[in-house]
């Protein structure tokens, strides 16, 4: 039995490369396209908002200018609701702390700083990465998952 348990035992190498690194890449990749739909909505949601007082100054009585100004209406609303459905601030800002976590315990680890000093530190590492990764899809299930299943949606992390 204990041969076999050996047999499965995953190399530093291994788990740093197709796990912790494929890890930091998607919480990176995840943040930095929330981030850019966050920035996106935001963006649109001001220019838009902005520009009705102004076209509603020159043109409100004129029936191009209250198309333009509804559909203006239309695009906020739709941006909001997006931002607001796809939680893209949220994830923006959960993604970046949990790559940036999991950065530091690969800086940490492969520096041997505290706490990867001691003998047993792939042990630690491994504890505290997939502690990190547990805690980041407790939270992802808590706040998406309802959603999804609601919507059909499908993408968490991991």
């Amino acid at each position: 039995m204990q041969d076999n348990i050996q047999a499965l035992t995953m190399e530093q190498s291994t788990y740093i490369g197709e796990r912790l690194e494929h890890q930091i890449s998607w919480y990176d990749t995840k943040s930095m396209d929330n981030q850019r739909a966050y920035h996106r909505c935001q963006i649109v949601e001001l220019c838009s908002a902005v520009s009705i007082p102004f076209i509603t100054g020159l043109w409100g009585s004129v029936v191009a200018g209250q198309v333009i100004i509804g559909i203006l209406g239309v695009l906020i609303a739709v941006c909001a609701g997006l931002s607001n459905l796809k939680k893209y601030q949220q994830n923006w800002l959960n993604y970046r702390t949990s790559c940036e976590m999991l950065r530091r315990e690969r800086f940490l680890y492969l520096t041997a700083c505290a706490p990867y000093h001691e003998a047993d530190k792939f042990n630690l590492l491994v504890t505290r990465v997939e502690d990190i990764l547990a805690k980041e899809h407790g939270e992802w299930r808590v706040n998406v998952q309802p959603r999804q299943t609601t919507h059909g949606e499908t993408g968490q992390p991991g």
